[in-house]
């Protein structure tokens, strides 16, 4: 557990276990107020640990699980204290507290919702109803729009009410870290409305169900109805997307996330909160139920190596043996672009959308399609559901090299591993090359070889780009050209 010493050197475990410990005693339950005052010393413990679990990307499958567990275990004592002090006769308190108190209560809730997010889990029974009872209390005591703390009551509510709202099968665990911090931000201009106005509002909630928001199609209004508009929050995004559309990432993502990535994430999100752009996110095509046994392995060095294997009567696979217990995939659908598979979460902990990876099916493992996993979904007994799309059944290794090029200067390089797919004319996409994103150094002109030829190719557009690997299109040059 070598990555987790900076966090021990902060003691950030050993407070949160002293704080579990704090709030599982029997024989003196915390009061309201003593609550307050241990979520505020133990809240900076607890922005450590979760920082570290969001936005490291190489972080271990231990110390995730370590980072996990010591985090669920604060969050469900926290919230069992909170709902057992409003259980329990207590000292009359004043509105400032009372409202502090339900207010603290409602994002010790939406904390937990978050944290089963960023496991692609479902919410546990009555989560969300302990919400809705939560903000019911808040506007009896008229603590909805006062801003008792930072964030307000509303706007905490919304925040929570949102991100539910999103498909995040999809989505990094820093992805959905760094929407909810937008979220803080922008639900400060939103407002929960009592009354249905069918030209503003294109959102609500159910106070009464143990679910989140819906979005408004056919609606009969009732008094357990809480509505909203998306308006303020479309009118940012689309500004961002008109960045990304001339090549300048915003602001606001604080990091340098590819323009791809960023777009992808932008279109996502207006997909399911404008009212002009939002549509049910269908396949281009039907899928077959099948039943079909696959091996996988994962990473594009992994892949390439994999793929280059393949090509070579005279060598083994190597992934055939040695990821065969760990990657066992169950094929349960599959069409030409794409394919679903039931996969046992515990030994594939490496699995997040957007990884790159390479399949054998058991009865032709001549044969590998190489795709990128874009959703999961976390089932029942240990097991999860994989959405993959395709990128080419017929992938080819090749070793790249820098060319000079007029247009650009490059330093000294040689080849290295990369995928070569051709032209997919039924979705009208580019031939295109695959490669670690270490080695793109930028678009220009490269040597292209394959084990019986050489070739120019000149690499452009950026068609995807992960974690690890990077995808763009490539064009072929006629060497007399070439300048």
């Amino acid at each position: 557990m070598n990555g987790l010493k900076p966090l021990l050197k902060n003691d950030s475990f050993s407070a949160l276990h002293n704080a579990v410990y704090q709030l599982s005693r029997k024989t003196k339950p915390l009061i309201q107020a003593e609550l307050i005052e241990l979520e505020r010393k133990y809240r900076p413990h607890l922005d450590i640990l979760i920082n570290r679990y969001t936005e490291t990307s190489k972080l271990g499958s231990d110390d995730e699980e370590h980072i996990w567990l010591a985090v669920h275990e604060y969050l469900e004592k926290l919230t069992y204290a909170y709902a057992s002090a409003f259980r329990h006769p207590m000292p009359k308190i004043g509105f400032v507290l009372s409202a502090k108190v339900l207010l603290q209560r409602l994002d010790t809730l939406a904390l937990l919702s978050k944290w089963y997010y960023l496991r692609y889990q479902p919410l546990p029974k009555r989560l969300w109803q302990e919400m809705h009872e939560v903000y019911v209390q808040a506007e009896e005591i008229k603590a909805i729009t006062k801003v008792i703390d930072k964030p307000s009551f509303q706007s905490r509510y919304l925040q929570a009410l949102l991100l539910d709202m999103l498909n995040r099968s999809n989505m990094l665990k820093s992805d959905i870290d760094m929407v909810d911090r937008w979220l803080k931000m922008w639900c400060q201009n939103l407002s929960l409305d009592t009354r249905y106005d069918e030209n503003r509002h294109q959102c609500y909630v159910d106070l009464e169900e143990d679910a989140g928001a819906r979005r408004i199609r056919e609606l009969k209004p009732k008094a357990s109805y809480r509505y909203w508009s998306t308006e303020y929050l479309t009118a940012i995004l689309e500004g961002m997307r008109h960045q990304l559309d001339k090549g300048e990432l915003p602001a606001v993502f604080g990091e340098n996330i590819p323009i791809p990535r960023a777009l992808r994430l932008i279109e996502q999100l207006l997909a399911e909160w404008s009212l002009k752009e939002y549509k049910r996110q269908r396949r281009n095509e039907e899928r077959e139920e099948v039943s079909k046994i696959a091996q996988a392995v994962h990473g594009v060095l992994n892949v390439c190596q994999h793929v280059k294997n393949l090509m070579f009567a005279n060598m083994a696979s190597p992934s055939t043996e040695v990821h065969r217990i760990e990657n066992g995939w169950i094929i349960e659908n599959e069409s030409k672009s794409g394919f679903g598979a039931l996969v046992n979460a515990e030994f594939n902990l490496w699995l997040k959308p957007g990884c790159l990876i390479a399949l054998d099916y058991e009865l032709n493992p001549e044969m590998t399609v190489v795709g990128v996993v874009r959703n999961i979904q976390q089932k029942s007994g240990g097991d999860c559901y994989v959405g993959i799309e395709v990128l080419s059944h017929t992938p080819s290794y090749v070793r790249l090299q820098a060319l000079p090029d007029k247009a650009i200067v490059l330093p000294d390089s040689k080849f290295f591993p990369a995928l070569y797919l051709g032209t997919d004319e039924e979705r009208d996409l580019p031939a295109s090359v695959v490669m670690s994103h270490f080695d793109f150094a930028s678009a220009g002109l490269y040597e292209l070889r394959t084990q019986q030829s050489a070739h120019h190719v000149r690499l452009g557009e950026i068609l995807d780009h992960q974690d690890d690997w990077i995808r763009v299109a490539a064009v072929l040059v006629p060497k007399s050209r070439n300048r």
